[in-house]
């Protein structure tokens, strides 16, 4: 009984740290209470989850294999973490692993415990949405990989038909397809399910995916209020000036100098390829700008 009063000590105590956001503390919280404790699998996993906070990877990853040697069908966490910093086969197996356990683990809860069943059903579709993404890259040769990432994302939105990530990674999905009409009717959907939480990141996706559809207009008013919310991101605008490129020229040239202005002001933009990015879209707009002048100028001569 004390031995079990001790560990929900450290455990306490942990999960506080990591709540004031003081990693490094609950790292050694963990450390420590693994000496007493070196057969504990959850404490284990606790402290793989710092590893990974602070970028040890490689420490975790032995970590959480030796937990789930110890005990394979105890904590779906542990599964889901080490899916995520491995690829490919290695990846899929263990995220599979986890979502069996998370569905156990929902299925134990009652009706009472809606916000439990919420947040677990959250987590399987994130689950499902990353293998989904890893049958469309590292496994995408696979006979059968577009089968399975059709089966993996119909799953998540029958799970939760609101769910963003699942609405968009289908989106993403029929793109692939080349089925337009129906990745046009998830972002629509996507975008209806909105609220005061959906995160920033998630909202450039849409635009991105509303990009990919030639949708213009939808993805423009999607970035402009985003840059309403922040104007100091340069990915932002630069999205904005390509949505623009086809609608509003001065209005994309003015994006693009926000662009650079906001790059130059942080040392640069981060890399060649973003470099050459800008340029190429700078002699798009230089090139429209003409052609629209020459146009004027054939109207005036009639």
């Amino acid at each position: 009984m004390n031995d079990q009063n001790s560990i929900e000590a450290i455990f306490a105590a942990g999960e506080e740290a990591m709540e004031l956001f003081d990693v490094e503390k609950a790292y050694n919280i963990y450390t420590q209470g693994l000496v007493q404790y070196p057969e504990d699998t959850f404490l284990m996993d606790a402290l793989a989850d710092t590893m990974l906070n602070l970028g040890q990877i490689e420490d975790a990853y032995n970590l959480l294999q030796k937990s789930i040697e110890l005990s394979p069908e105890l904590g779906a966490d542990k599964y889901m973490n080490i899916a995520q910093i491995t690829s490919g086969k290695e990846s899929l197996k263990y995220f599979r692993k986890g979502i069996e356990l998370l569905k156990k683990r929902k299925d134990s809860y009652s009706p009472e415990q809606a916000e439990d069943i919420a947040n677990t059903t959250q987590n399987i579709v994130s689950g499902l949405c990353a293998m989904a993404e890893i049958y469309m890259t590292d496994e995408c040769y696979e006979i059968d990989a577009e089968s399975q990432c059709n089966y993996l994302l119909e799953e998540a939105v029958k799970l939760d038909g609101t769910n963003s990530e699942a609405l968009m990674q289908m989106a993403n999905f029929r793109i692939c397809q080349n089925n337009q009409e129906d990745a046009f009717n998830y972002l629509e959907k996507c975008r209806k399910n909105w609220t005061d939480a959906t995160s920033y990141n998630d909202r450039i996706q849409t635009s991105k995916l509303y990009l990919e559809l030639a949708k213009y207009q939808t993805s423009s008013d999607i970035l402009k209020d985003l840059i309403s919310e922040d104007n100091t991101n340069a990915e932002t605008w630069f999205l904005l000036a390509i949505s623009l490129k086809s609608v509003d020229v001065d209005g994309a040239m003015k994006a693009l100098e926000k662009t650079e202005k906001i790059f130059n002001a942080a040392g640069g933009p981060p890399s060649e390829y973003i470099i050459g990015q800008i340029q190429d879209l700078k002699i798009q707009l230089k090139e429209l700008t003409v052609k629209d002048v020459s146009n004027e100028m054939d109207v005036e001569q009639k």
